[in-house]
């Protein structure tokens, strides 16, 4: 029997090059499924800085008399709730005594029936938050609740982050009204997706500036 084919190769050289033709295939394959999920990724970091933004407008924009009709009451702006492991972010509606000069403990309700939630996209899911700095501060693991609120002497915008845990809650869904006061200090928000070992990306929260970026470490 012939060790050689019709092209004149040796059955082995024949085993050669289909092995190094299908190790070939699949470091292309292996090479386009990494830029695919990186650009999963950034899609991901991106519509997410987008939605918050989107969310921070929407405090600026909708403050109005509680429900339309009771004038002792004004919606005041939006409560944003980033669980420590999830994807999906939950939106509440702030309401409180319509005042213009407010108390510090000046309760603030969650409006009912206007709860909504979004998820984040390609399984990116919030992990931890920590200061900006410099100098960076300690990782903290925990909920981090974010505020974008209208002041109540000049209607301005100002932004808060809570510390791990969330804002002071005085019972079921109330508040401290000096809780949403901007607090000065940056705070990034840790995210990361499924891979292995996972991409990661944090969303910056400036209440000094009301910013919300995007950085990529």
């Amino acid at each position: 029997m012939s060790k050689h084919g019709t092209a004149g190769f040796t059955l082995i050289e024949v085993i050669m090059v289909m092995a190094i033709s299908a190790a070939l295939a699949a470091a292309a394959l292996t090479g386009f499924s990494s830029l695919r999920g990186q650009a999963q990724f950034s899609d991901s970091v991106e519509r997410l800085k987008e939605t918050v933004l989107s969310k921070r407008t929407e405090a600026l924009t909708t403050v109005k008399l509680s429900g339309g009709s009771d004038i002792t009451r004004v919606t005041f702006g939006k409560l944003l709730t980033f669980n420590v492991g999830s994807g999906i972010v939950q939106v509440e509606t702030l309401s409180t005594a319509n005042n213009s000069a407010p108390a510090s403990a000046q309760q603030v309700t969650v409006v009912a029936g206007e709860t909504t939630s979004f998820t984040i996209p390609w399984g990116l899911t919030y992990k931890s938050w920590q200061v900006t700095g410099p100098p960076v501060g300690a990782v903290n693991a925990g909920k981090v609740q974010v505020a974008f609120v209208r002041s109540a002497t000049d209607g301005t915008l100002q932004t808060a982050v809570s510390g791990t845990g969330g804002f002071t809650v005085l019972s079921a869904n109330v508040y401290r009204y000096d809780d949403f006061l901007p607090n000065g200090v940056a705070k990034s928000l840790n995210f990361q997706d499924p891979s292995s070992p996972p991409r990661k990306a944090y969303l910056t929260i400036d209440p000094a500036n009301n910013g919300v970026t995007r950085v990529f470490p």
